[in-house]
This record gives structure tokens, C-alpha cells and sequence, in this order.
């Protein structure tokens, strides 16, 4: 159950929530209706709306949703059997400078919706909420996945998409060092992953990869993203 209301307490978001994405594959994707939200155990202190929990998390229709607290912290964890192979989550945490971070679980869509950009979709709803609700900075990690756990280069596919919706990151110095003479021009983890010879060398050096998203509007991250979904007519609500 939600926590009830104070007046000592303060929104754990404080920005307008964001109208859902309504082009015609997001009307597919997306039913705030239909989606079930359970709130529990936040710090005493924070409240947060049903809404900006389905909005932050990018919840598709007939998803439940739970946001609790741990420590101080915020998890949202999203089930869904029909979109997910495995549950999503995204935690949230104090960021040293105000605001808030948040630690995404990159998501594994089932493969019948692999091919409709609802990951995009999904990942839209987020960026676009969490700008609007202080949260500065979205945080993962690529993973190698070793290419006999996977048929057709799949455990690539997720990096690739990170990638173009404008996630990205320094290499470690112990991957720099460790790179040929032939890819010592590669610096960040979109470069490694955008060239052939880096995806190669990758996977022969299972390294994992720590991306960030920026969620500042003037970010090159967020300028990434815009086009992405302004290539492939994913438009928000009007």
C-alpha cells in the first residue's frame, strides 16, 4: 500500500508526469489503464504517483509494477510474461550532486516483439519521464555474453540498440591498454560496438561495458535519441 499522505512528506518526483506515446505502434505497446502498481515500504519522507511510477518505468499494457524501498533507495520492478522474458528493473539512488540516479537492467524483450521498436518505445517513456522527474543520469552495463550461449549474434543485439538510442561511455583504461595497435583510435564503448573489428576483438576479450544516459535535454545522449525516434515515427502525445 502506498504510504498515506503527510504533510512532512515531499514528492520523491517533483515534475509533471509524461503524456504516453500514442504513435501507432506505442498504442499497441502502451495502456497506463491497464497496468497495475503497487507502491510499499518507501522511505518515510518520499511519495510517489502511480503515474510516475508507470511513466518512469515505461510500463507496457498488463504490466504490474512494484516500487519499494530498500535502504534509501527505490526499486521499481516491472512484470510483464507477455513482453519480458525476465523482469525489469530500474533502481533508484541519491545522486552526490542532488536529484537522482537510476541503475537500468537493460531489458530482454521476448522475441515476437523484438522487431516493433517497443524497446525503443519502452526506453522513450523513461528518458522523457525522468528528465521531468530529476533524475539526471540512467546507468547500465553491457555484458559479454559468450557467443555459445546464444544463436544468431543476439547477445549483441541489445548493446547495438543501447547505442543508437544514445547510451555511451568511456572504455575502461584496462580495456584501452589492452586493445591492437588497430583499434587504439577507439575510445568509448559506442565506438568499439559500432566498428566491426571492435565487435570482433570483443568478443574474442569479454570485457563488460559500463553505458550512461545523460538525461539533459542538451545532451548529446538526449540529441541521440530525438533523432533515433524521430527517424522511425515514434512521436509523443500531442
Amino acid at each position: 500500500m502506498p504510504p498515506p499522505n503527510n504533510s512532512n512528506m515531499t514528492p520523491l518526483f517533483t515534475r509533471p508526469s509524461l503524456r504516453f506515446l500514442w504513435d501507432k505502434g506505442s498504442q499497441e505497446l502502451f495502456d497506463p489503464a491497464s497496468v497495475d502498481v503497487e507502491i510499499y515500504g518507501l522511505p518515510d519522507d518520499f511519495s510517489i504517483s502511480n503515474r510516475d511510477v508507470i511513466s518512469l518505468s515505461g510500463a507496457p499494457r498488463d504490466s504490474s509494477v512494484k516500487c519499494s524501498g530498500v535502504g534509501r533507495a527505490v526499486m521499481v520492478t516491472v512484470m510483464n510474461e507477455a513482453y519480458f522474458e525476465d523482469p525489469m528493473q530500474l533502481t533508484l539512488i541519491r545522486s552526490p550532486g542532488g536529484g537522482w540516479e537510476a541503475m537500468l537492467q537493460f531489458m530482454k524483450l521476448r522475441e515476437t516483439h523484438r522487431r516493433k521498436r517497443f524497446a525503443a518505445r519502452i526506453f522513450y517513456s523513461m528518458a522523457r519521464s525522468a528528465r521531468r522527474m530529476n533524475v539526471r543520469r540512467l546507468y547500465s552495463q553491457a555484458l559479454h555474453v559468450d557467443a555459445s550461449e546464444s544463436s544468431g549474434g543476439e547477445q549483441w543485439s541489445g548493446v547495438h540498440a543501447a547505442v543508437a538510442l544514445g547510451w555511451g561511455g568511456e572504455l575502461p583504461e584496462e580495456v584501452r591498454v589492452a586493445l591492437p595497435a588497430s583499434l587504439s583510435g577507439l575510445k568509448t564503448a559506442q565506438q568499439l560496438v559500432q566498428s566491426r573489428d571492435g565487435m570482433a576483438w570483443w568478443q574474442e576479450n569479454p570485457c563488460t561495458l559500463k553505458l550512461f544516459f545523460d538525461t539533459d535535454l542538451a545532451s548529446e545522449c538526449m540529441k541521440r535519441l530525438s533523432a533515433y525516434t524521430r527517424d522511425h515515427g515514434i512521436r509523443p502525445s500531442q
